[in-house]
């Protein structure tokens, strides 16, 4: 799925970031960094955007790249860090 461009498509929902990030991070593993402050995001009443330009930047993107490696033709795995104690499924561990 190739990612639009801001202009295009300003924001996006927690939902639709989904499908841009690596598998098995989902909707609460997406919330999760948002709150920890390292997704940028906009809240809107109750609702959650985030930045289209903030997802080309957590995949490496620039308005002048592209989003398949020209060599093999798959898109770039972005590297995501969750932050300390979250999993990717949006659990927090046990209490040690």
């Amino acid at each position: 799925m190739r990612l639009p461009d801001p202009r295009d498509k300003p924001f996006h929902t927690v939902a639709e970031t989904v499908p841009y990030l690596p598998e098995g991070i989902g909707e609460k593993a997406i919330r999760a960094a948002i709150d920890a402050g390292q997704i940028p995001s906009v809240r809107v009443g109750r609702r959650i955007l985030v930045p289209t330009a903030a997802l080309w930047a957590l995949v490496g993107l620039t308005p002048d790249s592209s989003a398949a490696d020209p060599a093999t033709g798959s898109a770039a795995t972005p590297k995501l860090t969750l932050a300390k104690g979250v999993h990717d499924n949006g659990d927090t561990p046990p209490a040690a």
